[in-house]
């Protein structure tokens, strides 16, 4: 069986940092909307940027957010430095 790998600039899920630790919500775009149904329906993976930019000695942080979005929603992150993202 194979599986589709979905590569995009942004997830569809979109990461948000809270007091409380992360807090993910639905990417809203073309993209993100019309592949939505079919990402979560099939044996799929999305990669892409998650939505927070990396902080050089957040190790912990990084792997957190690739667990959830691995395990919750199918996605793995790339995270970019806010010098990549300009």
């Amino acid at each position: 069986m194979s599986k589709i790998i979905l590569i995009s600039n942004r997830l569809p899920i979109t990461s948000k940092r809270k007091d409380e630790g992360f807090h993910y919500i639905q990417s809203v775009g073309g993209l993100a909307t019309g592949l939505s149904s079919f990402h979560q329906q099939k044996d799929t993976v999305w990669i892409g940027f998650p939505g927070i930019p990396k902080k050089k000695k957040k190790k912990a942080e990084k792997e957190k957010i690739t667990s959830e979005l691995k395990n919750d929603y199918k996605c793995l992150p790339v995270f970019l430095t806010k010098e990549e993202l300009d």
